[in-house]
């Protein structure tokens, strides 16, 4: 008998994609994603697979992690953000699927540096990693991961606690393709972190700093020397910087388009109004402000 009950059977053809290559629960509402368990996930796993999505199917266990292992070996991209998955389960994944390209994993707490080593050792063509809220990692994972994973676009830390610049520079040194990094509630971190990312990821198109107390100026006039590609700037809480430093990101950065900065921002004697919050989404709207 199938696993499925009525309500997930009628949303089936909504579920699996693309003649089965596709699996996405993650926009059915909440209650059906409560819903699905093991049972439900491995009835529908074919070698065919090549994208799997979990968001938020609180009743996933390391069962089902295990079998997708076995059954999708050629998988590139799986998303386990908000499930309750072990070190364990994700180690053996990643050696058994070396064709992965995108991982999320973010809100899983009970992930450790033991899994971003199996990450670093086994992700080689990872192009894309969240690891939100996952505070129990620290830079010995990161490290092990920028070693491994160099072709990396997007990184996602927000809220890991325990990363500091250590781990960062070396991100900065061994990914040189980075174009999307959120390191946003690192409170570790310091203006020396983000210096390095402007400096050895010139490709840097969004960029999330909001609060981190410890960066200043310093580190908006880094990305103003280095960063042209950048698109977004997320600095909200960040105390310390400056409106100066947003009318020199805007005169030196060509291809921003949003812009974010909120708190206590220092009006100085530059012209700025000294908004203390504000967002812009285009280019005409940056201009109107600094001009």
């Amino acid at each position: 008998m199938s696993a499925w009950g009525d309500a997930i059977n009628e949303r089936r053809n909504d579920i699996i994609l693309d003649k089965g290559a596709t699996i996405d629960f993650s926009k059915e509402e909440r209650d059906i994603r409560n819903e699905i368990v093991d049972d439900i996930v491995i009835e529908v796993l074919s070698e065919s697979v090549r994208s799997i999505n979990l968001l938020g199917c609180k009743k996933i266990t390391d069962v089902s992690i295990h079998t997708i292992a076995e059954i999708c070996p050629k998988l590139k991209s799986l998303n386990l953000n908000g499930c309750d998955i072990s070190d364990d389960a994700i180690i053996d994944f990643v050696s058994k699927c070396e064709n992965l390209e995108t991982l999320d994993i973010s809100w899983c707490n009970e992930i450790t540096d033991d899994c971003l080593k199996a990450i670093g050792e086994n992700c080689i063509n990872l192009k894309s990693l969240k690891l939100a809220w996952c505070n129990q990692i620290t830079d010995t994972g990161i490290e092990a991961v920028s070693w491994g994973c160099t072709d990396l676009i997007t990184l996602n830390m927000r809220h890991c606690i325990k990363v500091k610049d250590k781990s960062i520079t070396l991100i900065s040194r061994n990914c040189p393709k980075l174009q999307d990094l959120d390191v946003s509630l690192c409170n570790e971190l310091t203006d020396d972190a983000i210096k390095a990312v402007a400096r050895g990821c010139l490709n840097i198109e969004e960029l999330f700093i909001s609060n981190i107390p410890k960066l200043t100026d310093l580190s908006i006039e880094e990305i103003s020397r280095n960063s042209k590609q950048l698109r977004k700037l997320y600095a909200s809480g960040c105390e310390k910087i400056t409106d100066k430093a947003a009318h020199t990101l805007y005169k030196t950065c060509p291809e921003l388009e949003e812009l974010f900065l909120r708190g206590k921002v220092t009006s100085t004697n530059s012209g700025f109004t000294g908004c203390h919050s504000f967002v812009f989404d285009y280019k005409s709207s940056l201009k109107k402000l600094f001009t």
